[in-house]
């Protein structure tokens, strides 16, 4: 059962200090940070706040718009590229799957790209299909997929650990279900049981783009077919958000910043950003402009600024909010 009631008295229970979120509220207008000339999409802001790193159309290359001086930089132009791709939590690093042809067949591979130097390391072999989306793990010495077939784990050559972190525990995504491994217990181990908690009687349950709070204390996720919804990953607590996609998260873990579409059943029709509280009680609109499709939301280091893109004319802007 989905839990919403006594909220807080449950968190004080399991001793985690989690705080109250208050209300937003949007600063000026959106700022159009991309070229008139250029068509990007998917914004994701670099750990230091001083770059947006986009991606084109087809999710092909990255790229990084700076936010200093508005100069363009090619990280790479690979096929592919663009769709899934993670900094590291130091920012140094960007890891993505990447994709050639050989004839008529599509190969791809895991790469890692160092920032600023161009370093790019292949830390995967390109095959048929690399299964799933890589992420960093905590303590960003290795990448793993999720969305994948089975647990996957490459090492990354010449990084260094982070400081005072272990790799503890990953969460991810395996043939549709949750997963965690544990690396002290070399455990793997399925989350919840998304079948029981949020079936609602459909014989499948497929959870798509799931993303974990900076802290690695809660995650968020998508149900094709459902809601957004977001969870506590000590003691599974499962929290309903409403409709939305491809949810972000505050760099202090309170609260999701997503998008809310419609569709005709072949192009969009409708996008908008909002933002919710952590646990689904407060939600504010940040965007709401009929004649624009604002998606693709993405979250400032410092908390003061969401990216997003206009995917109807390629535009990257940023709205300054408070809170």
């Amino acid at each position: 059962m989905i839990r919403r009631l006594l909220l807080f008295v449950m968190i004080f229970s399991v001793g985690i200090t989690f705080v109250n979120p208050g209300s937003i509220e949007k600063v000026g207008e959106p700022i159009q940070v991309s070229p008139e000339e250029e068509f990007f999409m998917v914004p994701k802001w670099s750990p230091d706040g001083k770059y947006l790193s986009v991606t084109k159309s087809n999710y092909n290359g990255i790229y990084l718009l700076s936010l200093v001086d508005n100069s363009i930089t090619t990280i790479t132009g690979e096929l592919g590229a663009g769709y899934g791709y993670q900094w590291s939590k130091d920012g140094k690093y960007i890891v993505a799957r990447v994709s050639k042809y050989q004839g008529r067949y599509r190969y791809s591979a895991l790469k890692v790209y160092e920032i600023p130097s161009g370093r790019v390391q292949q830390i995967s072999d390109y095959v048929a299909s690399v299964p799933g989306v890589p992420m960093w793990s905590p303590d960003g010495s290795f990448v793993y997929l999720s969305f994948t077939d089975k647990l996957r784990i490459y090492p990354v050559e010449g990084i260094a650990k982070a400081t005072g972190t272990q790799p503890g525990e990953i969460t991810y995504v395996k043939k549709d279900k949750i997963y965690q491994y544990n690396f002290k217990n070399k455990a793997e181990s399925e989350l919840i049981s998304l079948r029981d908690e949020i079936a609602h009687g459909k014989k499948e349950v497929r959870v798509i783009n799931l993303t974990v709070s900076p802290d690695y204390r809660k995650i968020a996720f998508e149900v094709i077919g459902g809601p957004l919804y977001t969870m506590v990953l000590e003691d599974k607590a499962l929290f309903e958000i409403g409709q939305g996609y491809r949810p972000c998260w505050s760099p202090d873990g309170n609260y999701i910043v997503y998008m809310v579409t419609e569709d005709d059943g072949h192009r969009y029709t409708a996008s908008d950003i909002f933002i919710s509280s952590w646990d689904g009680v407060d939600k504010f609109q940040i965007t709401n402009t009929p004649d624009k499709l604002e998606m693709n939301p993405s979250w400032s280091p410092d908390g003061k600024w969401i990216a997003f893109d206009t995917i109807d004319d390629g535009h990257i802007y940023i709205q300054e909010i408070k809170y």
